[in-house]
């Protein structure tokens, strides 16, 4: 008698992401009129590269802001108020030994982009800006009409609203042509558009732009597949998990490579991405389910217990984890290792009726026929209508007359 292998979690790759610590990055200044009067309530908003939400706090009766925590990464900050365009700024950036990184003190034209600001560890960034009235120029380096950043404009499309989002990017792409948080933006908003072509023109101008963008090309890739071109999808994620610094850049790009390669029977490079996935993200539950299937449907018990040895303990107790193995092992003439993992099962979940119809087999093959009985009787009580009732019956009768010999 063969048992049958349980799946388990899932037949896609999903991912659960610890959230990433912040570094202490600090950013703070002052908001003034050009006689040096502070402005109050004036909109300051900092905006990471790569279309993540952004920080936004207004300034106090000084005119001063700060934001206290600040993940390393690339910035750009704006203070925009109506009818007002910065006109100055001051910038001084210091490292954690108070080295000066970055400074620039100087006018600011109409329309002319502030400069970004690369974070990293603890630096300390002290950002001073004058607004002036004005109503000419573009944006809110001009008329006062501000710019929406990257995290407002996801927002419009996670709400929907595609047609006002594209109109914010144009606009800002207008006063900056090579802003790569926005060629971003614009082909994530034509492929949400079904404009698939539209996409791909806009990635190609992004990756020409800023060959280095994190995600760029698995966006690529994604448009890829959904042009059915999955040869070059699959070039575009390994591109991306070859080039990428950031670890949950790299583990999406590996998940993308595991489900297309899983898709198409690939099954060394599925295992091969799937490795990848749980050496990057360590939590990922699903990514360690598929590695047990793996290991389980192949009969490699040896890689399947290395691997519960670093397994999060969603996986490690798991009861059709142990379910698994107990089939696997006694499908290879292992008994009694077998039997271990059905009561495995049972002490994780005790009401799973077919763990103790199969304990009750290992008993059997192990002579054990009063822990056989036992286990039978139990599996029964459980399922008292299961289609084998008549055939568990005789078992146990047959099993009660060895016993009594």
């Amino acid at each position: 008698m063969r048992f049958p292998v349980r799946a388990t979690i899932g037949v896609a790759v999903a991912c659960l992401v610890i959230p990433a610590a912040f570094a202490e990055g600090k950013v703070s200044g002052a908001v003034k009129d050009p006689g040096g009067a502070p402005l109050a309530g004036v909109v300051v908003r900092l905006e990471p590269a790569g279309g993540q939400p952004g920080l936004v706090t207004k300034t106090n009766k000084k005119g001063q802001y700060l934001f206290a925590l600040v993940r390393a990464g690339k910035y750009s900050l704006t203070a925009v108020e109506e009818g007002k365009r910065v006109s100055e700024i001051d910038v001084h950036q210091r490292s954690s030994d108070r080295q000066t990184k970055f400074r620039k003190a100087e006018p600011v034209a109409p329309g002319e982009p502030l400069p970004t600001l690369d974070i990293a560890g603890t630096d300390v960034v002290v950002y001073d800006v004058v607004l002036a009235e004005d109503t000419t120029g573009a944006g809110s380096f001009g008329t006062g009409v501000p710019l929406l950043g990257s995290g407002q404009i996801v927002e419009l499309v996670q709400a929907g609203n595609l047609e006002q989002a594209r109109t914010e990017i144009e606009r800002a792409l207008s006063t900056d042509p090579a802003n790569a948080s926005m060629l971003y933006l614009r082909a994530f908003v034509e492929m949400q558009d079904g404009k698939f072509d539209a996409a791909l023109a806009a990635t190609d101008a992004l990756l020409a732009a800023s060959p280095g963008f994190a995600g760029a090309h698995l966006l690529r890739g994604t448009l890829l597949e959904k042009k059915n071109d999955t040869d070059g999808a699959l070039a575009e994620y390994r591109a991306e998990a070859d080039a990428a610094t950031e670890a949950s850049v790299q583990r999406d790009a590996w998940i993308r490579i595991a489900v297309l390669a899983k898709a198409q029977g690939r099954s060394d490079e599925t295992l091969a991405a799937l490795s990848k996935i749980v050496e990057l993200d360590p939590t990922n539950v699903v990514a360690y389910s598929q590695l047990v299937d793996h290991y389980t449907q192949a009969g490699d018990l040896a890689g399947l217990t290395a691997l519960l040895a670093t397994a999060p303990d969603e996986v490690r107790n798991d009861p059709m984890v142990h379910f698994n193995i107990g089939a696997a092992l006694y499908n290879q003439g292992k008994a009694d290792g077998a039997a271990q993992e059905f009561q495995a099962v049972i002490d994780l979940k005790p009401d799973l009726a077919d763990a103790y119809k199969h304990l009750a087999f290992c008993k059997v093959t192990l002579g054990d026929f009063a822990g056989a009985i036992v286990a039978a009787r139990r599996y029964l009580e459980l399922a008292p209508q299961a289609p084998d009732e008549a055939d568990m019956r005789k078992l146990i009768e047959g099993l009660e007359k060895r016993a009594a010999k």
